[in-house]
């Protein structure tokens, strides 16, 4: 579990996730971005989205992608947790079935696995980010160390943080 220090309304928190198509371009792993394309496909509720997400790709990186459910799972005046989880589709001789299949891409590997959550502790302005996940195919060690894995995760919060004047 990654923990951070930040100052951010449970609002901004919740729209920094839910706005994938505001994910910073910039993270990259060996020139590879950490997310190359996002967008929403769908908001069930107020507090849940559902996005596509794929990674970008190189010689030695085939791009992964995953159809993502992130909701707010509980919400105080102290804390604010966030999940998501894959959304299953299925494989088939000719391309993939279940929900929102249709936008996977040919070529791309959609990851087998894809848990994790954020919390968000207003009392004692830390964020805390797990994740769970298992990329599918032939992953070279530079593509899943720490600093890959969170280097999304460390952008959206600092991007996030308010600036004061000096700093």
């Amino acid at each position: 579990m990654e923990q951070a220090s930040v100052h951010i309304e449970p609002d901004a928190f919740i729209a920094m996730i839910f706005e994938c198509d505001r994910y910073p371009a910039d993270v990259t792993t060996m020139g590879v971005p950490a997310v190359e394309t996002c967008r929403v496909l769908a908001r069930p509720t107020r507090d849940s989205v559902v996005i596509y997400e794929r990674s970008g790709s190189s010689l030695l990186f085939t791009a992964r992608q995953a159809v993502l459910w992130i909701r707010v799972v509980s919400r105080s005046a102290a804390r604010l947790r966030v999940e998501w989880d894959l959304v299953q589709q299925t494989e088939t001789a000719t391309g993939w079935e279940g929900a929102f299949a249709e936008v996977l891409v040919p070529g791309a590997i959609r990851m087998p696995v894809s848990h994790g959550g954020w919390e968000l502790d207003s009392v004692a302005h830390t964020a805390s980010y797990w994740l769970e996940v298992g990329l599918g195919g032939s992953v070279p060690d530079i593509f899943i160390s720490e600093g890959a894995l969170l280097g999304l995760t460390r952008a959206l919060l600092a991007r996030n943080e308010p600036t004061t004047p000096g700093r």
